[in-house]
């Protein structure tokens, strides 16, 4: 009788096994480090031929010094400050290089044109590091666009292209100098009485009211009452965890369930909004149209709604993508935007030279016998006359790639961000904290 394969190497397996448990135990031992050594070497051995198939330099004996087992380039990014360690790989290897980090292999990208091809035409062949850079993130962007992939990412990025592209610049001028008005009161009041004002806290809480009212038309007194106390704490212990990764751990501390609580709350909270929103446009469309303002929630919801004709009631499904849409772009306009701001006043109140340049360059284009604490939306320079705000935007995008954390993970807002009439009105800001400055 033949001897089945399977029961073959069942019974080879246990020789083997029987016959290592009676050996010295020694063997086993040193069998087992150079088998393990072994397999490390053929790791690495592979890898770097694979680079070097695709002409990738791979870091094998930078100047900083070899990589480590499993640790790959860890350690040189301990000792050394990220950006300075990649650009100098850059400077000796060219645009692209590749190098291992516990385990992973990463590639570093230095050529603007070449970001932009494998953004745009390889978009597919990217793949997303969702469990380590955006781990403690995953609570708000969810499943929203900056962690989809492939045709994922190609549907909501089609689906969002137009909302994003034409509908939220013309309705950030408007939120953006409504609220940029009330944080002039708030800085005249202070001035009055002269107390310190929380310039971090403020454009924090100025941004989001912003954002909040363009794409969910939450008024301002709701996005503070409401939104900002269950989003912000969560973005707040998120950050915290990125440089302390064991607080996501500390499940026997307070802090661990209320920030839980926070995103079972806002997650609640956006989807309610997002119910409702879709019902009422249901109601207008039974009684043949609206009159009220659109925002961007309104053209998100009219881009899907041929994928659920004539429900009143959306799938748990559609509303929890929809709802990982919205907590994703607060999060892409919202921190970028503020960190921008904080640090570009920041520097301009320590460098007078340069603030009363900036102000002199807006006050050449916002009129001086115009109250703008009360003005509208259709008195503010064109587009055109704003792009001569160069020192301005100079300062702006200065902060934003020096200061401003966490970019790898924002979705592209970049039309926003450098928005020619949220430049112009920053320069109120900029010109109302100069006399605040000059009077304290």
């Amino acid at each position: 009788m033949e001897a089945v394969p399977g029961q073959t190497l069942v019974h080879l397996v246990q020789d083997t096994l029987y016959n290592l448990r009676n050996e010295d135990n020694s063997n086993l031992v040193y069998s087992s480090i150079v088998a393990f050594l072994l397999m490390v070497l053929l790791q690495r051995f592979y890898r770097h031929r694979a680079m070097l198939c695709y002409g990738m330099p791979v870091m094998t004996h930078p100047p900083q010094g070899r990589p480590w087992p499993f640790l790959g380039h860890a350690l040189n990014f301990l000792s050394y400050r990220p950006w300075d360690l990649l650009m100098s790989w850059h400077n000796l290897y060219g645009p692209i290089v590749c190098f291992d980090l516990l385990g992973s292999t990463m590639f570093s990208l230095a050529s603007p044109s070449l970001l932009k091809l494998v953004l745009q035409s390889k978009i597919q062949s990217v793949k997303k590091d969702i469990s380590n850079t955006m781990k403690h993130f995953i609570v708000i962007l969810g499943t929203g666009i900056v962690t989809s992939e492939n045709q994922s990412w190609i549907k909501q990025r089609l689906k969002m292209s137009h909302p994003l592209r034409v509908e939220v610049l013309e309705m950030i001028p408007r939120q953006t100098l409504l609220a940029v008005q009330r944080w002039m009161t708030k800085l005249d009041a202070a001035c009055e009485t002269q107390e310190s004002v929380e310039v971090g806290s403020s454009l924090r809480h100025l941004t989001l009211q912003v954002i909040s009212g363009t794409f969910l038309s939450l008024s301002a007194e709701e996005s503070d009452s409401t939104f900002a106390k269950m989003y912000l704490p969560i973005v707040d212990e998120s950050n915290l965890r990125v440089w302390h990764p064991y607080r996501a751990y500390l499940f026997m501390l307070p802090v661990f369930w209320k920030y839980l609580w926070n995103v079972h709350n806002l997650n609640r909270y956006v989807s309610h909004l997002i119910r409702v929103r879709w019902l009422v446009r249901q109601q207008e469309r039974i009684n043949g149209g609206s009159v009220r303002t659109q925002d961007i929630l309104d053209g998100v919801l009219k881009a899907h709604e041929k994928e659920f004709p004539h429900q009143m009631n959306l799938p748990e499904m559609a509303v929890r993508q929809f709802r990982d849409e919205m907590k994703t772009f607060m999060l892409a306009g919202h921190e970028t935007s503020a960190a921008m701001m904080t640090w570009t006043l920041y520097e301009l109140l320590a460098n007078t030279a340069i603030m009363q340049r900036v102000s002199e360059e807006g006050a050449s284009l916002f009129a001086r016998n115009v109250d703008w604490s009360r003005a509208g939306a259709d008195e503010l320079p064109s587009n055109d006359q704003l792009k001569h705000l160069i020192l301005s935007e100079a300062c702006l995008r200065v902060s934003l790639t020096a200061f401003a954390t966490h970019l790898e993970n924002r979705v592209s807002l970049d039309d926003v961000l450098t928005c020619p009439i949220l430049k112009g009105i920053f320069e109120k800001i900029l010109c109302r904290s100069n006399r605040c400055a000059t009077n304290g």
